[in-house]
Parts: structure tokens; sequence; C-alpha cells
């Protein structure tokens, strides 16, 4: 088996790793809408998770480890979104 890394999966894996950063970052704000922070938080880790889906096919890492992963994980984007906007336009949305 050969693990094949291009440009764009080096671009990708950059932006996985940025998207894990910032997801971090904001949940770890403690001012403002914390609901709305938690929602955005995960927004973006939902497509973190689209990105790593892509490098993880690329680079041909589903051959050798996780072989059960699918591409669930962009089903998970639109409600976030959705809530996102419910949650700037009414505040006091809770969970």
């Amino acid at each position: 088996m050969k693990l094949e890394l291009d440009l764009v999966s080096l671009f990708n894996i950059i932006g996985t790793i940025n998207g894990l950063f910032i997801t971090f970052i904001i949940l770890g704000i403690k001012k403002g809408n914390k609901t709305t922070n938690r929602i955005f938080a995960a927004l973006i880790f939902s497509y973190t998770l689209i990105i790593f889906n892509t490098v993880y096919r690329q680079t041909g890492l589903y051959l050798a480890f996780f072989t059960r992963i699918n591409s669930s994980f962009i089903y998970d984007v639109w409600p976030f979104a959705f809530f996102l906007c419910k949650s700037t336009d009414h505040p006091p949305i809770l969970f």
C-alpha cells in the first residue's frame, strides 16, 4: 500500500488542523452568548470532519486504518447552520 500526499492534500491537512484549532478557541470563549458559540463550534467542527474525510480518502489512509468511516458528516452541517441562525435571531434558545 502506498500513501500519496500531494499539494491539495497538504492544504486540506492544514485546513483540518486550523478547523480544530478554531473550534477549541471558540469553545473557550467565555463572553457573549454561550449557546451560539457552542453551535458555531459544532458547525466548524462538522466542516472540519468533511475536510478530514477528503484527506482520508485522497491519501489512501482508509485502506490502512478505519475502513468503516463513511461520509455521513455532511448531514450534520445544515442542522447546525439552522440552529446557529435561530440562536442569533432569538438569543434565549436553550438546549
